[in-house]
């Protein structure tokens, strides 16, 4: 009967909500290990209502996932494997609830792990060497990453501004490292600045590219003249707070 309710499309917003209870407490309530059962309740029916695009009812349905997500670890890879089978072509609000729940991956850490992270820092200093456990399944880890990679240049602003918003997470850049992939992500980075039509997001890109340097003074070694020649040449003005989101921009004829 939750289920029915669920899947109705003319459900209403208290409806669902009380209807999506239910389905969590259930779920969150069954005994470990999670059986395939309760793997496709969340595969087939909860993670489809995503492609419901009524704001409100995303709000409900995110909440959920979430905490299936953070619950056992055979929810949370099979809750990604849907959202990068399912990843949208068109429609960037639904993108940008994917790009939402996936930041819970990196949010949502284990303090024990944060603190080996910083201890590990202290000894070796190489960010490439800190993190030896892993979040998820690594298959899964490099196409969610690259899946955020393709979002930060994207052309359109919602979509890269949302995803550029990841560099704030200290576990996100670590695990950028740990699979090898900040040469790439830094050259994506240098394209925005190059091609993108925002200025908006040429900016945020440079003060990213400036930060990571800042903090790992080896990536310089991965940038040829030319790039260096990209990055230097690109001035802007801004009044800059120590949230590199939270910026107020000064720029003229954009």
């Amino acid at each position: 009967m939750i289920i029915d309710i669920t899947q109705d499309t003319k459900c209403k917003f208290l409806c669902l909500n009380e209807s999506m209870g239910f389905l969590m407490s259930i779920l969150l309530g069954v005994r470990r290990p999670i059986n395939n059962s309760n793997i496709q309740i969340v595969t087939n029916i909860i993670c489809p209502l995503l492609k419901n695009k009524a704001v409100f009812k995303q709000s409900i349905l995110k909440e959920s996932l979430i905490k299936l997500m953070t619950f056992d670890e055979k929810y949370l890879n099979a809750i990604l494997s849907y959202l990068l089978k399912s990843w949208p072509i068109r429609f960037p609000e639904i993108i940008i609830v994917y790009l939402d729940i996936i930041e819970n991956l990196f949010t949502n850490k284990d303090t024990k792990n944060e603190d080996n992270i910083e201890s590990s820092r202290k000894k070796r200093g190489s960010l490439r060497e800190i993190l030896d456990s892993t979040l998820v399944d690594t298959p899964i880890m490099i196409q969610i990453l690259k899946k955020i990679q393709t979002c930060f240049y994207d052309l359109n602003f919602l979509i890269a501004d949302r995803s550029l918003v990841y560099f704030k997470n200290e576990t996100f850049i670590i695990e950028i490292y740990k699979h090898k992939l900040e040469n790439t992500f830094l050259n994506k980075l240098i394209g925005n600045i190059k091609e993108h039509w925002s200025q908006e997001i040429k900016i945020i890109s440079k003060i990213v590219i400036e930060k990571l340097i800042k903090r790992d003074k080896n990536l310089k070694d991965l940038l040829t003249d030319e790039d260096m020649t990209t990055i230097n040449n690109f001035q802007y003005e801004i009044e800059e707070t120590e949230d590199i989101w939270d910026i107020q921009f000064n720029l003229k004829g954009d």
